[in-house]
């Protein structure tokens, strides 16, 4: 499976700290363009499953972590590198704009 849904912060404490790069799209299911990403994010978490672990947070189930990360809209995805975010990409995108986001950091890290 190539995209986790978190149960708890303390899950996410443990991928962070596993994995070197950490991709997570914060969103929430009454969120139409939440919705629109779905498919998007599936597609390039699947196309970076070996450098970058992917994981879904709804904001209504992790309010806290949501809170963490400074969160004020959805969707949002927020990405990490060791641990620590990088950068963040608000609102709908598509698929080519954040697989290029996604890529750029991790060519300026190699």
């Amino acid at each position: 499976m190539s995209v986790l849904e978190l149960e708890s912060a303390a899950q996410f404490d443990h991928i962070k700290s596993e994995s070197e790069w950490t991709l997570v799209d914060f969103w929430a299911p009454w969120c139409a363009p939440c919705q629109l990403m779905l498919p998007v994010f599936g597609r390039v978490a699947e196309s970076f499953a070996s450098e970058v672990t992917s994981a879904k947070a709804n904001v209504d189930d992790h309010s806290a972590l949501a809170s963490r990360f400074g969160i004020r809209g959805v969707p949002t995805l927020v990405l990490l590198h060791k641990g620590q975010v990088v950068d963040q990409l608000s609102g709908a995108q598509p698929q080519t704009a954040v697989a290029s986001w996604i890529q750029k950091h991790l060519d300026q890290r190699k």
